[in-house]
Protein backbone atom coordinates (compact mmCIF):
# COMPACT_ATOMS: atom_id res chain seq x y z
CA UNK A 1 0.00 0.00 0.00
CA UNK A 2 1.32 3.42 -0.95
CA UNK A 3 2.16 5.65 1.99
CA UNK A 4 0.04 8.69 2.69
CA UNK A 5 1.31 12.00 1.41
CA UNK A 6 1.93 14.54 4.15
CA UNK A 7 1.99 18.33 4.23
CA UNK A 8 2.07 20.83 7.09
CA UNK A 9 -0.08 23.93 7.35
CA UNK A 10 0.73 26.83 9.68
CA UNK A 11 -2.62 27.94 11.06
CA UNK A 12 -3.24 30.71 13.63
CA UNK A 13 -3.80 27.93 16.17
CA UNK A 14 -0.65 25.93 15.46
CA UNK A 15 0.80 23.70 12.75
CA UNK A 16 -1.64 21.22 11.23
CA UNK A 17 -0.57 17.89 9.74
CA UNK A 18 -2.48 17.13 6.52
CA UNK A 19 -2.58 13.62 5.04
CA UNK A 20 -3.77 12.42 1.62
CA UNK A 21 -3.93 9.00 0.00
CA UNK A 22 -3.55 10.65 -3.39
CA UNK A 23 -7.28 10.87 -4.07
CA UNK A 24 -8.82 11.79 -0.72
CA UNK A 25 -8.03 13.77 2.37
CA UNK A 26 -7.56 11.23 5.17
CA UNK A 27 -6.21 13.32 8.02
CA UNK A 28 -6.07 16.82 9.54
CA UNK A 29 -4.63 17.05 13.05
CA UNK A 30 -3.00 19.52 15.43
CA UNK A 31 0.21 17.57 15.82
CA UNK A 32 2.57 19.28 13.39
CA UNK A 33 5.92 20.39 14.77
CA UNK A 34 6.31 24.17 14.97
CA UNK A 35 9.53 24.00 12.93
CA UNK A 36 7.93 21.90 10.16
CA UNK A 37 8.30 23.04 6.55
CA UNK A 38 4.78 24.35 6.02
CA UNK A 39 2.83 24.31 2.78
CA UNK A 40 1.38 27.14 0.75
CA UNK A 41 -1.29 26.86 -1.92
CA UNK A 42 1.09 28.56 -4.35
CA UNK A 43 3.63 25.76 -3.88
CA UNK A 44 1.49 23.18 -5.65
CA UNK A 45 2.69 20.73 -2.94
CA UNK A 46 2.73 17.87 -5.45
CA UNK A 47 -0.62 16.47 -4.37
CA UNK A 48 -3.85 18.06 -5.68
CA UNK A 49 -5.89 16.99 -2.64
CA UNK A 50 -3.42 18.58 -0.23
CA UNK A 51 -3.25 21.70 -2.38
CA UNK A 52 -7.04 21.92 -2.34
CA UNK A 53 -7.04 21.45 1.44
CA UNK A 54 -4.55 24.29 1.89
CA UNK A 55 -6.78 26.57 -0.20
CA UNK A 56 -9.78 25.52 1.90
CA UNK A 57 -7.90 26.28 5.13
CA UNK A 58 -6.69 29.64 3.79
CA UNK A 59 -10.30 30.64 3.16
CA UNK A 60 -11.57 29.25 6.46
CA UNK A 61 -8.95 30.93 8.63
CA UNK A 62 -9.36 34.09 6.59
CA UNK A 63 -12.94 34.31 7.87
CA UNK A 64 -14.62 33.12 4.67
CA UNK A 65 -16.90 30.13 4.20
CA UNK A 66 -15.33 27.89 1.52
CA UNK A 67 -17.68 26.99 -1.31
CA UNK A 68 -15.99 23.62 -1.83
CA UNK A 69 -14.79 20.75 0.34
CA UNK A 70 -11.83 18.45 -0.35
CA UNK A 71 -12.86 14.83 -0.99
CA UNK A 72 -12.45 12.82 2.20
CA UNK A 73 -12.04 9.16 3.08
CA UNK A 74 -12.75 7.97 6.62
CA UNK A 75 -10.63 5.11 7.94
CA UNK A 76 -12.78 4.54 11.00
CA UNK A 77 -15.42 2.16 12.29
CA UNK A 78 -18.89 2.24 10.70
CA UNK A 79 -20.31 3.90 13.82
CA UNK A 80 -17.63 6.60 13.84
CA UNK A 81 -18.18 7.15 10.11
CA UNK A 82 -21.90 7.59 10.76
CA UNK A 83 -21.17 10.20 13.43
CA UNK A 84 -18.67 11.98 11.18
CA UNK A 85 -21.24 12.23 8.38
CA UNK A 86 -23.60 13.95 10.82
CA UNK A 87 -20.78 16.29 11.88
CA UNK A 88 -20.40 17.36 8.25
CA UNK A 89 -24.01 18.60 8.22
CA UNK A 90 -23.55 21.07 11.12
CA UNK A 91 -23.66 24.53 9.51
CA UNK A 92 -20.87 27.07 9.84
CA UNK A 93 -21.42 29.21 12.91
CA UNK A 94 -23.81 26.72 14.54
CA UNK A 95 -23.33 24.11 17.25
CA UNK A 96 -25.05 20.94 18.36
CA UNK A 97 -24.68 18.60 21.34
CA UNK A 98 -23.59 15.01 21.77
CA UNK A 99 -27.10 14.25 22.94
CA UNK A 100 -28.70 15.69 19.81
CA UNK A 101 -26.43 13.58 17.60
CA UNK A 102 -27.31 10.52 19.69
CA UNK A 103 -31.04 11.23 19.18
CA UNK A 104 -30.54 11.54 15.43
CA UNK A 105 -28.71 8.22 15.21
CA UNK A 106 -31.39 6.52 17.34
CA UNK A 107 -34.09 7.89 15.02
CA UNK A 108 -32.20 6.67 11.95
CA UNK A 109 -31.86 3.21 13.41
CA UNK A 110 -35.38 3.04 14.80
CA UNK A 111 -34.20 2.39 18.34
CA UNK A 112 -35.40 4.14 21.51
CA UNK A 113 -32.05 5.51 22.63
CA UNK A 114 -28.39 5.95 21.69
CA UNK A 115 -25.63 6.67 24.20
CA UNK A 116 -24.34 10.25 24.14
CA UNK A 117 -21.12 8.92 25.64
CA UNK A 118 -20.66 6.58 22.68
CA UNK A 119 -21.20 9.55 20.35
CA UNK A 120 -18.59 11.52 22.31
CA UNK A 121 -16.08 8.73 21.82
CA UNK A 122 -16.76 8.66 18.08
CA UNK A 123 -16.49 12.45 17.80
CA UNK A 124 -13.13 12.26 19.55
CA UNK A 125 -11.90 9.78 16.93
CA UNK A 126 -12.67 12.08 14.00
CA UNK A 127 -9.41 11.97 11.99
CA UNK A 128 -10.10 15.07 9.86
CA UNK A 129 -10.32 18.05 12.20
CA UNK A 130 -11.89 21.37 11.10
CA UNK A 131 -12.90 20.10 7.65
CA UNK A 132 -15.15 17.65 9.48
CA UNK A 133 -16.17 20.14 12.18
CA UNK A 134 -16.18 18.18 15.42
CA UNK A 135 -15.38 21.46 17.21
CA UNK A 136 -19.06 22.42 16.69
CA UNK A 137 -20.21 19.77 19.18
CA UNK A 138 -20.63 21.05 22.74
CA UNK A 139 -22.01 19.78 26.03
CA UNK A 140 -25.72 19.67 26.86
CA UNK A 141 -25.53 22.95 28.79
CA UNK A 142 -23.19 24.76 26.41
CA UNK A 143 -20.00 23.67 28.13
CA UNK A 144 -16.79 23.23 26.11
CA UNK A 145 -15.78 19.59 26.40
CA UNK A 146 -13.93 16.94 24.48
CA UNK A 147 -11.71 18.33 21.72
CA UNK A 148 -8.57 16.48 20.71
CA UNK A 149 -6.84 19.67 19.64
CA UNK A 150 -7.37 21.24 23.05
CA UNK A 151 -10.27 23.25 24.45
CA UNK A 152 -8.49 26.55 23.82
CA UNK A 153 -8.43 25.76 20.10
CA UNK A 154 -12.05 24.65 20.14
CA UNK A 155 -13.07 27.97 21.67
CA UNK A 156 -11.05 29.96 19.12
CA UNK A 157 -12.52 27.99 16.21
CA UNK A 158 -16.03 28.74 17.44
CA UNK A 159 -15.09 32.42 17.92
CA UNK A 160 -13.83 32.51 14.33
CA UNK A 161 -17.20 31.31 13.09
CA UNK A 162 -19.13 33.98 14.96
CA UNK A 163 -20.21 37.16 13.17
CA UNK A 164 -18.98 40.03 15.35
CA UNK A 165 -20.56 43.47 15.30
CA UNK A 166 -18.67 46.21 13.52
CA UNK A 167 -17.74 47.90 16.81
CA UNK A 168 -16.58 44.70 18.57
CA UNK A 169 -12.91 44.57 19.55
CA UNK A 170 -11.55 41.31 18.11
CA UNK A 171 -8.17 39.52 18.07
CA UNK A 172 -6.27 39.65 14.79
CA UNK A 173 -4.95 36.13 15.33
CA UNK A 174 -8.51 34.89 14.80
CA UNK A 175 -9.91 37.39 12.30
CA UNK A 176 -6.79 38.40 10.32
CA UNK A 177 -4.49 35.36 10.51
CA UNK A 178 -2.80 36.25 7.24
CA UNK A 179 -1.07 39.21 8.93
CA UNK A 180 2.17 38.95 10.90
CA UNK A 181 1.88 40.37 14.41
CA UNK A 182 4.95 41.92 16.05
CA UNK A 183 3.67 44.25 18.76
CA UNK A 184 6.64 46.49 19.54
CA UNK A 185 5.15 47.96 22.72
CA UNK A 186 4.63 44.49 24.16
CA UNK A 187 8.42 44.06 24.14
CA UNK A 188 11.45 46.24 24.68
CA UNK A 189 12.04 46.65 20.95
CA UNK A 190 10.65 50.21 20.77
CA UNK A 191 11.89 53.75 21.34
CA UNK A 192 11.18 53.57 25.10
CA UNK A 193 13.30 50.46 25.61
CA UNK A 194 10.49 49.12 27.81
CA UNK A 195 7.42 46.92 27.46
CA UNK A 196 4.50 49.36 27.61
CA UNK A 197 1.75 46.73 27.79
CA UNK A 198 1.71 43.01 28.54
CA UNK A 199 -0.50 41.43 25.89
CA UNK A 200 1.11 39.96 22.79
CA UNK A 201 -2.30 39.74 21.10
CA UNK A 202 -3.32 42.52 18.69
CA UNK A 203 -6.92 43.77 18.81
CA UNK A 204 -8.90 46.04 16.47
CA UNK A 205 -12.54 46.92 15.89
CA UNK A 206 -14.12 44.32 13.64
CA UNK A 207 -15.06 47.02 11.13
CA UNK A 208 -11.40 48.03 10.92
CA UNK A 209 -10.35 44.39 10.59
CA UNK A 210 -12.62 43.95 7.56
CA UNK A 211 -10.96 46.96 5.91
CA UNK A 212 -7.52 45.63 6.81
CA UNK A 213 -8.46 42.24 5.40
CA UNK A 214 -9.35 43.92 2.09
CA UNK A 215 -5.97 45.69 2.13
CA UNK A 216 -4.14 42.41 2.85
CA UNK A 217 -5.91 40.75 -0.05
CA UNK A 218 -4.94 43.55 -2.43
CA UNK A 219 -1.31 43.64 -1.25
CA UNK A 220 -1.01 39.88 -1.68
CA UNK A 221 -1.30 40.48 -5.44
CA UNK A 222 2.05 42.30 -5.17
CA UNK A 223 3.59 39.56 -3.06
CA UNK A 224 3.33 41.61 0.13
CA UNK A 225 2.14 40.66 3.63
CA UNK A 226 1.05 43.06 6.35
CA UNK A 227 3.07 43.19 9.56
CA UNK A 228 1.34 44.77 12.56
CA UNK A 229 3.47 46.84 14.96
CA UNK A 230 0.68 48.33 17.06
CA UNK A 231 -3.12 48.17 17.10
CA UNK A 232 -5.52 48.82 19.98
CA UNK A 233 -3.56 50.45 22.78
CA UNK A 234 -4.96 50.46 26.35
CA UNK A 235 -5.31 53.95 27.81
CA UNK A 236 -2.90 52.99 30.60
CA UNK A 237 -0.26 52.39 27.94
CA UNK A 238 -0.97 55.81 26.44
CA UNK A 239 -0.20 57.50 29.77
CA UNK A 240 3.07 55.55 29.98
CA UNK A 241 4.09 56.66 26.50
CA UNK A 242 3.28 60.30 27.29
CA UNK A 243 5.42 60.17 30.43
CA UNK A 244 8.34 58.92 28.35
CA UNK A 245 7.80 61.16 25.32
CA UNK A 246 5.60 64.22 26.03
CA UNK A 247 5.71 65.43 22.41
CA UNK A 248 2.28 65.74 20.73
CA UNK A 249 3.84 65.33 17.29
CA UNK A 250 4.53 61.69 18.09
CA UNK A 251 2.44 60.76 21.15
CA UNK A 252 -1.12 61.88 21.80
CA UNK A 253 -1.48 63.70 25.13
CA UNK A 254 -3.94 61.55 27.15
CA UNK A 255 -4.70 64.54 29.39
CA UNK A 256 -6.33 66.40 26.51
CA UNK A 257 -7.66 63.51 24.43
CA UNK A 258 -6.78 59.90 23.86
CA UNK A 259 -4.87 58.47 20.91
CA UNK A 260 -6.95 56.87 18.19
CA UNK A 261 -5.08 53.70 19.10
CA UNK A 262 -7.21 53.66 22.25
CA UNK A 263 -10.33 53.69 20.07
CA UNK A 264 -9.38 50.41 18.40
CA UNK A 265 -9.48 51.72 14.84
CA UNK A 266 -5.83 52.67 14.33
CA UNK A 267 -2.98 50.45 13.26
CA UNK A 268 0.79 50.84 12.84
CA UNK A 269 2.17 48.52 10.22
CA UNK A 270 4.70 47.76 7.55
CA UNK A 271 5.13 45.32 4.66
CA UNK A 272 6.93 41.99 4.37
CA UNK A 273 7.70 39.81 1.38
CA UNK A 274 6.22 36.33 1.00
CA UNK A 275 9.07 34.92 3.12
CA UNK A 276 8.13 37.25 6.01
CA UNK A 277 11.15 39.51 5.53
CA UNK A 278 10.45 43.21 6.04
CA UNK A 279 10.83 45.20 2.83
CA UNK A 280 12.72 48.48 2.71
CA UNK A 281 10.74 51.41 4.07
CA UNK A 282 11.60 55.10 4.64
CA UNK A 283 12.58 54.50 8.29
CA UNK A 284 12.20 52.14 11.20
CA UNK A 285 9.22 52.15 13.54
CA UNK A 286 8.88 55.20 15.80
CA UNK A 287 11.61 57.12 14.01
CA UNK A 288 11.08 60.76 14.99
CA UNK A 289 13.22 62.19 12.19
CA UNK A 290 12.31 63.59 8.79
CA UNK A 291 12.70 60.07 7.36
CA UNK A 292 9.37 59.09 8.94
CA UNK A 293 7.53 61.82 7.02
CA UNK A 294 4.97 60.84 4.44
CA UNK A 295 6.59 63.10 1.81
CA UNK A 296 9.17 60.31 1.22
CA UNK A 297 11.90 62.81 0.32
CA UNK A 298 14.53 61.45 2.71
CA UNK A 299 14.59 57.82 1.56
CA UNK A 300 15.61 55.61 -1.34
CA UNK A 301 13.44 55.09 -4.40
CA UNK A 302 12.72 51.51 -3.32
CA UNK A 303 11.60 52.63 0.15
CA UNK A 304 9.41 55.36 -1.33
CA UNK A 305 7.82 52.85 -3.73
CA UNK A 306 6.98 50.42 -0.94
CA UNK A 307 5.58 53.14 1.32
CA UNK A 308 3.45 54.56 -1.50
CA UNK A 309 2.15 51.09 -2.32
CA UNK A 310 1.09 50.67 1.30
CA UNK A 311 -0.46 54.15 1.37
CA UNK A 312 -2.37 53.67 -1.87
CA UNK A 313 -3.88 50.36 -0.77
CA UNK A 314 -4.66 51.43 2.78
CA UNK A 315 -6.31 54.65 1.60
CA UNK A 316 -8.41 52.80 -0.98
CA UNK A 317 -9.60 50.41 1.75
CA UNK A 318 -10.87 53.11 4.09
CA UNK A 319 -7.89 54.31 6.14
CA UNK A 320 -6.19 57.70 6.32
CA UNK A 321 -2.50 58.22 6.97
CA UNK A 322 -0.73 60.51 9.46
CA UNK A 323 1.78 62.88 7.80
CA UNK A 324 4.56 62.49 10.39
CA UNK A 325 4.49 58.66 10.47
CA UNK A 326 4.39 56.60 7.29
CA UNK A 327 3.40 53.49 9.30
CA UNK A 328 0.34 55.01 11.04
CA UNK A 329 -3.19 54.56 9.64
CA UNK A 330 -6.55 55.59 11.13
CA UNK A 331 -9.84 54.02 10.16
CA UNK A 332 -11.97 56.75 8.58
CA UNK A 333 -14.84 55.41 10.71
CA UNK A 334 -14.25 56.85 14.19
CA UNK A 335 -15.05 54.80 17.31
CA UNK A 336 -15.37 55.70 20.98
CA UNK A 337 -12.44 55.21 23.36
CA UNK A 338 -12.25 51.65 24.72
CA UNK A 339 -11.95 51.58 28.48
CA UNK A 340 -12.07 47.78 28.89
CA UNK A 341 -8.77 46.06 29.40
CA UNK A 342 -7.97 43.24 26.95
CA UNK A 343 -4.57 42.42 28.38
CA UNK A 344 -3.89 38.94 29.62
Amino acid sequence: MEKDRIAYYRSPLGVLTLASDGEHLVGVSFDGAEDAQTADARDGIGDPVLAQTVRWLDLYFGGDIPDFTPPVRLRVSPFCAEVCEILRTIPYGRTTTYGEIAKEIAARRGIPKMSAQAVGGAVGRNPIAIVIPCHRVIGAHGEMVGYGGGLDRKIKLLELEKSPKKEDLVPLSVYLPEAIVDLRYARQNNFTGKAVYDSGEAYLRYGSVLKLKAAAKELKKSGRILKIWDAYRPIEAQFKLWEICPDPRFVADPHSGFSNHSRGGTVDLTLCDKDWNEVEMPSGFDDFSERASRNYNACSAAAAYNARLLETVMTSCGFSGYDAEWWHYDDTDVYEVVYANTEG
